[in-house]
């Protein structure tokens, strides 16, 4: 029996010493694809390349593996960014160095950004005043044209002391029309003080998609519009209808402004 006992860990031994042999030992039959001239079928079927070969097949070779002067100043050597075809020599700017000669420390040197857009730390973003996934939405678009403006203004006596209590309406037909800058547009009979035409509109500004502001300025000789404030642009989900909204102060007289569409 301790014979027996005896072989059989013999027995046992040479079966997982076998087993092991056959997991650790490796031939080319064991690697997917002949490894190439460059390269020789090493541990657990993966290619052992040369020096200055890389890749699955060892078919890539990186000039600058061998040769570290081929990289010349600001640059270093990268083999990932070499494949089997392209002839480069694996050399890429040094971090913080840009351009096709890695002579810029500027990280918009090679940057080509779309219509209204701009390189801001080597990434291109829409200017001020546009947005959309290429830049192609305009802010001031959306108020642009006609609207009906509905103003409710305090009520000042003739010292020009607000009168509590007491308010007034103002109707006007309005047309908004784009100003001399991307994010600017003007309001033709702001408040139907001076008419249509009247040569002196009121200058706003958009400040995002869905806000504006005005600032202080003389429109016409006795209408001065004080202070900076801003306003709102919303569209209802459901009904499309716009609206707009701000408050201002002009000759001491406060109001309230809607406007719709």
């Amino acid at each position: 029996m301790r014979i027996l006992q005896k072989n059989m860990s013999m027995w046992m031994f040479a079966i997982l010493a076998t087993l092991m042999i056959g997991f650790s030992a490796c031939t080319e039959n064991d690697c997917v694809e002949d490894c190439g001239e460059h390269g020789t079928c090493g541990e657990f079927g993966v290619c052992d390349c040369e020096p200055g070969y890389f890749g699955p097949l060892c078919d890539i070779y990186v000039p600058c593996e061998l040769d570290s002067t081929l990289c010349g100043e600001n640059r270093i050597c990268d083999p990932s960014t070499v494949t089997a075809d392209s002839g480069d020599t694996g050399c890429i700017c040094a971090e913080g160095w840009y351009g096709d000669n890695c002579d810029s420390q500027d990280p918009c040197t090679d940057a080509e950004c779309i219509d209204n857009a701009e390189c801001i730390d080597g990434l291109c973003e829409c200017i001020l005043g546009f947005e959309g996934d290429t830049c192609q939405i305009q802010w001031t678009t959306s108020v642009l044209g006609s609207w009906a403006q509905n103003d409710t203004c305090n009520v000042v006596d003739n010292n020009g002391m607000v009168i509590p209590g007491e308010t007034i309406g103002f109707l006007s037909d309005v047309i908004i029309s784009q100003g001399d800058t991307p994010t600017t547009f003007a309001i033709d009979n702001f408040g139907g003080f001076l008419g249509p035409n009247s040569g002196f509109p009121l200058v706003a500004e958009m400040i995002s998609a869905s806000s504006w502001k005005i600032e202080p300025q003389q429109l016409g000789p006795d209408f001065f519009i004080e202070g900076t404030t801003q306003g709102s642009y919303t569209i209802l989900e459901f009904t499309g209808e716009e609206s707009m909204a701000i408050t201002y102060t002009a000759n001491g007289q406060s109001c309230v402004t809607q406007f719709s569409r």
